[in-house]
This record gives structure tokens, C-alpha cells and sequence, in this order.
């Protein structure tokens, strides 16, 4: 039968015959806990994927929690079942990292460490754009997007660099000559996600915003109003 990993004394007595005296003897048996080890298995992802890890040790009967760490930083702990464990961290920011499971050991099992790299990669970005005029004949530009950073706006002889707020950049109060334009606008990126740019076409005629909408890839008319997609 299988012994706890404890010290056992063992008593063994001879009650002896007519050739021996009884002797009596004793020791001491020592039961250590059993080696393991685990494998630890976590694919790259994106940026807005959850980290799935998932643990495995080399033995089914290992009991207890495991600890995971990202980057030295303790997320959280998994519980062990049949020899295997599954922690899932939400959403980690783009970067590249050490996924470290720490067993400190169970009942009748010793420690053990291991560690794994995986790459969260940037996502591309995506932005909506509008652009309005104002009441004094003046230009708005507005970029929607889930980010932080800035955008770049250069419109004519305009370029400026704005920071985002709540989810948005705004270029506002441009005066611009009567003339056709072609705006580009530059998201510069951040830490989650790749820079991208837009450009689109507007006009100024007789001083009021004329903007081309597009269906399905077609022309259909011009006037003032708003955009809510990438020209």
C-alpha cells in the first residue's frame, strides 16, 4: 500500500528460542513526497482575445491549486482536477510575455515551476470619421475609436496632431478657401494597435461644405451632412 510522506517509526521485536535471546530493534523510515512536473500550453493571440492556459502535470492524481503569473505579476490561481488546470486571463494589452505556473506542492506531491512565452500582437485599427460645418462657415472634423493616442489631421496647408478624449479627436474651427480638398487623416497607433490612415475628398463652394457620399462604391450625390464610415 501506498505510505504518506511522513516519518514512520518501525518497532521490530525477536521473542527469541532456544538458541537465541529476544532482541528488540527500531529505525526510523523516512516517506518523501513524489517529483513532478507540468507542461504549460498557451497560443499567440490579439490584442481582445482572453490568454487561455491551460496545465497539465504528469501525474493524474496531483491535487491542490496552481498559481499563474504574467510577467512576474500574480493573476490569480487555478484548481487542479484529475492532473490538469485551466486559467483564463482576460484581454492582457499587446506585449510580449513569460506565462509562469507555480505548483508549491499537495498532499503527496512536491513543487514545480514552468514557464512559457506568448505574444499578444497588436490589432489594425479602424476609425469613423465626420465632418460638419459650423454656423460661422468654419469646419469640424471628428475620428470615433475604441484607442488612445492621437490623430493627425492635414487638410490643405492644415496639419495638426490631436490628442484622443473619450474615444475621440477633433479638429475644429478650420477656415478653409473655396476649393476642392483632399483631407488624410492619420491614426499614430498605441501600445494595442497598428497607426492607419484615411482619406476622403470634400469641397468648399461658395463657401459651404459639399461632401460626396458613396453607395456601394458608387457616386450618388453631393451636399452637406455627415459621414459615419472611413471615405
Amino acid at each position: 500500500n501506498s505510505l504518506l510522506p511522513v516519518d514512520y517509526n518501525i518497532n521490530i521485536s525477536y521473542s527469541g528460542d532456544k538458541k537465541y535471546n529476544p532482541v528488540k530493534n527500531s529505525t526510523i523510515l523516512h516517506v518523501v513526497k513524489g517529483d513532478v512536473s507540468l507542461n504549460v500550453n498557451a497560443n499567440d493571440i490579439y490584442f481582445g482575445d482572453d490568454l487561455v492556459i491551460n496545465i497539465a502535470f504528469n501525474e493524474s492524481d496531483v491535487d491542490g491549486n496552481v498559481t499563474i503569473k504574467l510577467n512576474d505579476i500574480e493573476k490569480g490561481t487555478a484548481s487542479i482536477s484529475n492532473g490538469t488546470a485551466i486559467f483564463t486571463i482576460k484581454n492582457p494589452d499587446a506585449g510580449n510575455y513569460t506565462v509562469s505556473v507555480i505548483y508549491d506542492g499537495g498532499n503527496n506531491d512536491s513543487g514545480a515551476q514552468a514557464n512559457r512565452s506568448v505574444n499578444v500582437y497588436q490589432q489594425n485599427s479602424t476609425f469613423d470619421i465626420s465632418i460638419s460645418q459650423n454656423a460661422d462657415n468654419s469646419v469640424k472634423l471628428v475620428v470615433d475609436i475604441n484607442a488612445t493616442g492621437n490623430v493627425t489631421f492635414i487638410v490643405g496647408s492644415i496639419e495638426e496632431t490631436v490628442d484622443i478624449i473619450d474615444n475621440q479627436a477633433v479638429l475644429d474651427n478650420i477656415y478653409l478657401n473655396n476649393a476642392n480638398y483632399v483631407a488624410e487623416i492619420t491614426y499614430n497607433g498605441d501600445k494595442n494597435y497598428h497607426p492607419s490612415t484615411s482619406e476622403f475628398n470634400f469641397a468648399i463652394k461658395n463657401d459651404k461644405l459639399l461632401i460626396r457620399y458613396y453607395v456601394d462604391g458608387i457616386v450618388t450625390k453631393s451636399g452637406d451632412g455627415t459621414r459615419t464610415r472611413p471615405f
